[in-house]
């Protein structure tokens, strides 16, 4: 069976365990370095990497590492053949399911655990940063993305930044979400990767709150220190 088929299993078994307003989505690049074959964005997230029988491990441990950094879950789906290495090889926070024919098992949950905020903010677009963080932190148009990242966790506690991060996640995905669901329940392709939409209606209004709870003062022993980031890294 190849990866293409296993995903229609895999999505159909998450619709079904995950919540409603859950997105879906077919190849999820948290940034340029790797990519999950698989993303699910509620209240958790949960990036999932597929390796058939017709795969390799060779770049698994990279790839899970790497995963794991930005995922609060993380699971490998793989053929029965690839388990005893898998078991050795993977930490034990890293769920396994099985696929065999048309059937999933879940051999081991995954253990939920907690997002480092600097990756969390590397889960938005600079421009994103641009626009939540403008009036808030002066100049913040010219501000490199490392510094504008740096400011946020400044700002927010981490649970409001790993809500925040995770909401604008299922806000920008929600139309590309949608498709796919609807093209797996009528089991034709999966639609081609296109472009998400910033929802920058979201972003204002995550600015508004900023500003209304005060956060200018605290931003403004920020400016010269983002201004230094910014400078040093051109």
């Amino acid at each position: 069976m190849y990866e293409r088929e296993i995903k229609y299993f895999v999505f159909e078994k998450l619709f079904k365990v995950e919540d409603e307003d859950s997105i879906f989505l077919n190849e999820f690049s948290p940034n340029s370095d790797s990519r999950a074959d698989i993303a699910v964005v509620n209240t958790d997230i949960h990036l999932l990497e597929i390796k058939s029988d017709k795969d390799s491990l060779y770049r698994l441990e990279k790839q899970i590492n790497y995963f794991l950094a930005y995922s609060e879950k993380c699971s490998v789906v793989i053929h029965p053949k690839h388990y005893s290495q898998v078991v050795k090889s993977l930490p034990k926070t890293v769920g396994i399911w099985v696929i065999e024919g048309d059937r999933i098992t879940i051999d081991r949950a995954p253990v939920k655990r907690l997002i480092e905020p600097i990756f969390l903010t590397e889960l938005w677009w600079a421009q994103e940063l641009k626009i939540l963080l403008g009036r808030v932190l002066p100049k913040a148009s010219k501000l490199s993305a490392e510094a504008l990242r740096k400011a946020l966790i400044k700002l927010l506690p981490y649970e409001t930044l790993c809500s925040w991060t995770k909401e604008n996640l299922k806000l920008k995905f929600k139309k590309r979400s949608q498709k796919l669901v609807n093209c797996v329940l009528k089991k034709v392709p999966l639609p081609k990767w296109e472009m998400p939409q910033i929802n920058k209606a979201y972003l204002l209004r995550l600015r508004q709150k900023l500003l209304q709870s005060g956060m200018q003062e605290k931003a403004s022993s920020l400016i010269w220190d983002c201004q230094f980031r910014c400078w040093k890294h051109q």
